[in-house]
């Protein structure tokens, strides 16, 4: 369903670049949470760049799989960009400081999904 989240990782790998969560699927069998379609272009949340990184607000729903994921692949919006406002991607432990879920998913038929509220509190 989300499958662009493993796709930027070959697409990386076959490129000669880095692509630590493509390896780590693949050795974990790491299960992966999206925010789908509905923040991939125009991305919900904030960042702001940090010394090593950038720290991240949002609220993500739906996020697929959301009870049973290691890590959310996502975006936020940097305004601060110098370049000027650019849509980040990126993943994050669900265990990760910060990063709480919340049990929003109530649609009769579909619950098995667990597409719930993922919150990032200042998520480095």
């Amino acid at each position: 369903m989300h499958s662009r989240l493993v796709a930027a990782q070959v697409w990386r790998h076959q490129r000669g670049l880095p692509a630590p969560l493509l390896t780590r699927v693949a050795e974990t069998q790491l299960a992966l949470v999206s925010t789908g379609a509905s923040d991939w272009i125009e991305s919900g949340g904030s960042s702001r760049k940090v010394d090593g990184g950038y720290v991240v607000t949002a609220s993500k729903q739906p996020a697929s799989g959301a009870p049973v994921g290691g890590a959310l692949v996502t975006s936020a919006r940097w305004d601060d960009s110098p370049d000027g406002s650019q849509v980040l991607h990126f993943s994050v432990p669900l265990a990760a400081d910060g990063v709480r879920v919340e049990a929003t998913w109530h649609a009769v038929g579909v619950r098995a999904t667990g597409s719930h509220t993922v919150l990032l509190d200042e998520v480095f």
